[in-house]
């Protein structure tokens, strides 16, 4: 397919990869581009769902698909938003965005749509993973149908740490948005809404790459690697002791107390 997952990409895919084990009827991938998560999640969920607004990145996408066989993937070009609209998308190949950019390399005049729209006669959505270029609080605004009937969970790109000015504190808007969802940093770009009744057995083996992922990004900002752990966790251990045992004391109440650095 021609795509290397960037290292800061790769937490995510270890998190669907989880995920998949318990939730995995349909995957919607919003912001799709040539298909890189979406061929790998359609041979793990039963189905999928493909957005993409940039008709050459829909070609590539299309292509790739079918060059893997798939046919549980329902694939649609266009932008997702908060209303349907017409739109000018500015294309810079793999981040192309309604924000007006002098670097884009060509424009595309495209129409946007809502998730409630598109995913209206879904029976069943479990994960959505939102990257469409400082569009994800539209996104969600768009969806309000879909996360009452739904509740899915969110794994969101937050460009607001991508160098997009136009989206300022997009996190913590979307943050708010969500209520009834427990919000984790899953490496500062990339953040997991997690409903707060999800089934906790369905989620133990993502908050366990969570919590060590936490550890990695404490050592790589020169923090203690216990840093924002509960105290009961780490306490007497050191690292390695502390992520053999990590399986064991994860639990609900702890994992709602996680903190959103």
């Amino acid at each position: 397919m021609g795509y290397v997952v960037k290292m800061t990409e790769y937490p995510m895919l270890k998190v669907m990869y989880a995920l998949s084990k318990h939730l995995n009827d349909t995957f919607v991938d919003v912001g799709a581009y040539h298909g890189y998560y979406t061929v790998r999640m359609a041979k793990v969920f039963k189905k999928v769902i493909a957005i993409d607004a940039n008709p050459d990145n829909y070609k590539v996408l299309v292509d790739n698909v079918k060059l893997n066989g798939l046919s549980n993937v329902k694939m649609v070009n266009c932008g997702v938003s908060d209303k349907i609209e017409v739109l000018t998308l500015y294309d810079r190949g793999a981040s192309s965005t309604f924000f007006v950019k002098k670097d884009a390399v060509k424009k595309h005049i495209v129409k946007t749509d809502t998730l409630d729209n598109i995913l209206k006669d879904e029976p069943k959505i479990d994960l959505i993973k939102i990257d469409i270029e400082g569009y994800e609080v539209r996104a969600i605004n768009g969806a309000k149908n879909i996360i009452e009937k739904h509740k899915p969970i969110f794994i969101i790109e937050h460009h607001q740490y991508r160098n997009y000015p136009e989206v300022s504190g997009e996190k913590d808007v979307i943050c708010k948005m969500l209520t009834g969802y427990v919000n984790l940093n899953l490496n500062n770009i990339h953040w997991i809404h997690i409903p707060e009744d999800v089934d906790f057995d369905k989620i133990k083996n993502v908050l366990l790459i969570y919590w060590a992922e936490k550890m990695a990004r404490n050592i790589k900002s020169n923090k203690p690697w216990y840093y924002g752990l509960p105290e009961k966790w780490w306490w007497g251990m050191n690292l390695s002791q502390c992520l053999y045992t990590l399986p064991e004391k994860i639990n609900r109440e702890e994992w709602f107390k996680s903190s959103e650095d």
